[in-house]
């Protein structure tokens, strides 16, 4: 049996994550050093699959049987030719 990947949802054109706090405990290492690297980890999992501009608009079922419908807006970068580089981040106006 194949599993399906799994989905991770992200509101927002970007997976970048900003944390409510400074440092962590008990390393008191910079909480954006922790979280970069786990974001990349994410990012080149085969086994997630990252969704960003959408969001969740209902589930229907019951537990390890159900159904989600997701909303995905429209996005002006092309997901197959994205490299990540984030410099339409930088061109973008918004």
């Amino acid at each position: 049996m194949t599993q399906d990947p799994t989905k991770c949802l992200e509101k927002f054109q970007t997976t970048s994550i900003k944390s409510q706090i400074n440092k962590t405990f008990s390393t008191l290492d910079c909480s954006a050093c922790i979280l970069t690297s786990r974001l990349v980890d994410v990012g080149v999992n085969p086994n997630i699959n990252l969704m960003s501009c959408s969001e969740v608009i209902g589930v229907e079922g019951s537990v390890c049987n159900f159904k989600v419908k997701v909303l995905k807006h429209v996005k002006y970068v092309d997901e197959a030719t994205c490299t990540r580089c984030m410099m339409c981040e930088d061109a973008c106006r918004l």
